[in-house]
């Protein structure tokens, strides 16, 4: 028997947050509109760019910075 997909976070967002809410996501804003046309609400997306850094301690050696793609979505 198969377990019910949960609801992804961006979707769960864009139904159930109040007009002016914002929060990020890592998907493309392509995809957040997609979403969003099909759950019926509008957004507005803007794209930025994140660093991730990563702390580990293995001796000097530090991780390394990632620069990851960030999508600002505000519901309408």
């Amino acid at each position: 028997m198969r377990k019910p997909n949960k609801p992804s976070y961006e979707s769960y967002m864009i139904t159930n947050g109040k007009e002016g809410q914002v929060f990020y996501s890592p998907q493309l804003d392509v995809d957040l509109s997609s979403l969003a046309s099909k759950l019926g609400r509008k957004i507005r997306t803007e794209n930025y760019y994140g660093l991730k850094v990563s702390i580990k301690k293995e001796g000097r050696k530090r991780g390394v910075p990632e620069v990851m793609n960030l999508t600002k979505v505000t519901l309408l």
